[in-house]
């Protein structure tokens, strides 16, 4: 997320699920937050267009990294310290998404 946030015109888009978790990030990270360089969606978001318009997903797994090398729009990376199941493993093979 450094790195991110030290890259001119770079914008990311936090999707932490619990506000908890926001509240941590926020108070830990301010300066992501400076110059609206790193946004959290203060309401659900359409979650297949913002992958669709991202440039970048990495995700800790799930649904949304598999949607993303579906569609094969962005460049995806998975880390997820669990056992992948077989839709994740197929869109490995397939070249889609790497697992980290």
């Amino acid at each position: 997320m450094n790195r991110v946030c030290e890259t001119p015109g770079v914008k990311a888009v936090l999707l932490p699920p619990q506000q908890t978790q926001e509240a941590h990030i926020k108070a830990n990270w301010p300066q992501w937050f400076e110059g609206a360089r790193v946004i959290i969606p203060k309401e659900a978001v359409d979650g297949l267009n913002l992958l669709w318009y991202s440039d970048l997903v990495v995700s800790g797994g799930g649904t949304m990294n598999r949607e993303a090398a579906a569609l094969g729009a962005v460049p995806r990376v998975q880390h997820f310290p669990g056992q992948e199941r077989r839709g994740g493993r197929q869109l490995q093979s397939e070249g889609k998404m790497v697992l980290d």
